[in-house]
């Protein structure tokens, strides 16, 4: 299955956000800013739909797990 270049792109910015997820203790807004989404409501509609969990409770699994 192909993706489109708008969905492509989608998912390199959800990785970014999830790498500073990871590597930073930065607010979800800044990680939302820098990985290029403008509004809080779609970064957590489309972070939610790709992983399955919020943007923190994405940042608790990984600091549990490291």
């Amino acid at each position: 299955m192909q993706l489109s270049l708008s969905d492509f792109i989608l998912g390199l910015r959800i990785e970014k956000a999830k790498k500073l997820l990871r590597a930073t203790d930065w607010p979800i807004t800044q990680i939302m800013d820098s990985a290029g989404f403008q509004t809080k409501s779609h970064f957590f509609t489309v972070f939610k739909k790709a992983t399955g969990m919020t943007p923190m409770q994405f940042r608790f699994e990984a600091d549990d797990h490291s």
